[in-house]
């Protein structure tokens, strides 16, 4: 993908300007999907690309966060109802792991996204599942 100086620094742009979205606010990050509908057809390729991918990484969180919140509000339930304060605890404890996994997996995955695209390559983390650019027609190879 040929990229001039000032498209890589756009598309490294990207992922720092998700970042600060997501960390003032979670309700911002729709904005991210409003920002990809709106450039999609005048954003150089690098950039379209990079902010794809990071759509892709935050709703691939998303539904994995999801995933473990029905296990984790499950694993409450028979807690409550059995009265073990053990598996509470437990509960309380991989609440807090699973959200700190995911922040810290998302921010270091922002990072190399960033970097890559300063550089000039398109970074594919690798918890995204690629929703988006299956949407597209594009189908993602497995590693």
């Amino acid at each position: 993908m040929e990229s001039t100086l000032k498209d890589r620094r756009i598309a490294a742009l990207v992922p720092v300007a998700a970042a600060v979205l997501a960390w003032s606010t979670y309700w911002a990050l729709p904005l991210l999907l409003i920002a990809y509908l709106l450039v999609r057809h005048k954003a150089p390729a690098l950039t379209r690309e990079v902010l794809l991918r990071v759509l892709d990484l935050f709703l691939s969180l998303l539904l994995l966060a999801l995933a473990a919140g029905a296990v984790i509000a499950s694993l409450d339930v028979v807690a409550r109802d059995g009265g073990i304060e053990l598996l509470s605890l437990i509960n309380r404890v991989l609440r807090g792991l699973v959200s700190i996994l995911a922040v810290v997996y998302g921010a270091i995955s922002l990072g190399f996204t960033a970097f890559r695209a300063r550089r000039g390559q398109v970074h594919d983390p690798k918890l995204s599942m690629g929703i988006l650019q299956a949407l597209r027609g594009r189908r993602r190879v497995a590693a």
